[in-house]
């Protein structure tokens, strides 16, 4: 099962409450997860798979507060038809057979956000992906890619890039091993 750590002050801070040690790891308890750690600074947790809400401090802070009764759990937004294109070609059906894509606004990136999203896309990879053999999520600034967007399957050996925070160029199939 994947293991996340969380700050307990940013944690508290997002969850609207500052909590003792004792009731937060009575009240997470319950909510599933089991507490491998706890201190005044860090919180360590065992999140079952079937929990993906739970993999980022956002989403524990959001079903905790909930849990708890001082937000509710789901918030509005805005979703709007989008007139970019995207193109799936037949080569990725037996690779991908489902796609699904989002043009997310307004966000406000630093350097600690996007390791954060890079740490839930890879445990998010490893659990449900099942090592990106079932599911692969890419996230791109869709200021710097021209529509339409075309995804097709190439051989894993011929692919090179470079991913996110990574120092070197590897092959498709170092990124899938």
């Amino acid at each position: 099962m994947p293991t996340i750590n969380i700050n307990k002050k940013a944690f508290e801070n997002l969850v609207g409450k500052k909590l003792s040690l004792e009731e937060l790891k009575d009240r997470i308890s319950y909510m599933g997860v089991s507490v491998e750690g706890i201190n005044e600074n860090e919180i360590t947790l065992e999140v079952n798979p079937d929990r993906p809400d739970l993999l980022s401090i956002q989403g524990l802070a959001r079903a905790f507060s909930s849990f708890i009764g001082l937000k509710k759990c789901f918030r509005k937004y805005e979703i709007k038809k989008s007139n970019e294109k995207v193109i799936i070609e037949s080569s990725v059906k037996n690779v991908r057979p489902f796609t699904a894509c989002a043009i997310v606004k307004n966000l406000k990136f630093n350097d600690e956000k996007i390791k954060e999203i890079i740490d839930i896309q890879e445990k998010l990879h490893i659990t449900f992906g099942r090592n990106r053999k079932k599911v692969a999520i890419g996230i791109y600034p869709f200021e710097k890619i021209k529509t339409p967007i075309t995804f097709f399957a190439e051989d894993p050996k011929k692919v090179k890039f470079r991913p996110l925070e990574f120092p070197k160029e590897i092959t498709g199939l170092q990124i899938l091993s």
